[in-house]
């Protein structure tokens, strides 16, 4: 499988469509499926593709006189050779009673769960060569398969232990950068300076990080395609690294003035002790 990460607007969805062509007309495989957040979604994408296929001169004469079944739950895209394309929004019921060589999951940040990846890649288990690609824009706390996958990924690169047959290609700006680092920022877009506009990336990082907060947490998700572990902080985590020393400091000339201050929650899931100058969560697993 491969694990495509890249911010917004940077051609994920060009990519799928021109990956299912050459997966049909060039390797022949009997069945794509492609999925997205939802049906329509997935099924612009599908109408799309037939179209690249009916405008390229090459590719339209491996299609038949009825290479498009357009009845709704039973659409599909054939060529001559017997290749099939279908869609499929993502849930529980995706790729369920077929056989498919090659899966597209679009925008892999929306599956709250495991339901319809599941469904889809066990749906590939008979096929010795089957593949799989994901792509997606980084997520959020919701985004647990591609949590998981890509924690996979990076241990497997860092340790060694894993699956090998997962890749992982991230196109992000390196952690702890200014958002306003034109650099950094063409590290999570690959399209900075033709289809994206410097001066216009640039103008919404400097808003993001005048407002801070979720603000800037949804310009580093999806701008920057960082993974961002909380929304909106109380304290800002590269501030406070950035504010550590390795010199040890004398405590004592600062007792007199701190105050401590201890808040137990009414279910004793959570307890806080905050302090004039620091606050420190302490959670119950």
């Amino acid at each position: 499988m491969a694990l495509v990460l890249v911010a917004r607007q940077n051609g994920k969805t060009l990519l799928c469509r021109v990956l299912t062509l050459y997966w049909m007309f060039v390797e022949l495989v009997p069945m794509v499926l492609g999925s997205s957040t939802s049906r329509d979604y997935a099924k612009q994408s599908w109408l799309e593709v037939i179209e690249m296929a009916e405008n390229n001169e090459t590719l339209a004469l491996e299609l038949g006189r009825k290479h498009t079944r357009l009845q709704v739950g039973e659409e599909v895209f054939s060529t001559l050779a017997g290749s099939h394309y279908k869609f499929g929004a993502t849930n529980r019921r995706l790729g369920r009673s077929l056989t498919v060589h090659r899966n597209i999951f679009d925008e892999l940040r929306e599956h709250a769960d495991f339901e319809a990846y599941k469904a889809a890649m066990y749906a590939m288990n008979a096929v010795r060569d089957a593949q799989a690609v994901a792509i997606t824009n980084q997520g959020d706390a919701r985004s647990v398969v591609l949590d998981e996958l890509r924690e996979s990924a990076i241990t497997y690169l860092e340790t060694g232990a894993g699956d090998p047959r997962l890749g992982i290609f991230e196109y992000s700006a390196p952690a702890g950068c200014d958002p306003t680092d034109l650099e950094a920022l063409a590290q999570a877009n690959p399209n900075l300076g033709t289809r994206i506009d410097p001066d216009a990336i640039i103008g919404d990082a400097i808003r993001a990080q005048m407002k801070g907060g979720e603000t800037l947490t949804g310009f580093k998700t999806e701008v920057m395609c960082q993974r961002v572990m909380l929304l909106d902080p109380a304290i800002d985590p590269e501030k406070w690294h950035a504010c550590g020393t390795d010199t040890p400091l004398d405590l004592a000339l600062h007792r007199r003035q701190l105050a401590l201050c201890l808040d137990v929650a009414l279910l004793l899931a959570m307890r806080s002790i905050s302090t004039q100058h620091v606050i420190l969560l302490l959670c119950e697993i």
